[in-house]
């Protein structure tokens, strides 16, 4: 049985949309990307004193003493 003209005009605009809300979403996708790599900067960017901020030095007693029985 073949569709009729307007089932097909349904179908076909059906099509339409979704592949637009596609690419639509694609575009958006890309501009946010966009939008990220613009506000990333490079470590080796970044001063020194920024960098030393990042990292934390754990200070451990190293004297001990042990006793045994």
């Amino acid at each position: 049985m073949k569709p009729s003209s307007f089932q097909t005009t349904i179908e076909n605009q059906f099509d339409y949309i979704c592949k637009r809300a596609m690419k639509d979403g694609r575009k958006n996708y890309f501009k946010h990307l966009l939008t990220i790599s613009k506000q990333e900067i490079s470590f080796s960017d970044i001063g020194d004193y920024l960098v030393n901020q990042f990292s934390t030095v754990d200070h451990y007693a190293t004297n001990l003493q042990v006793f045994t029985k």
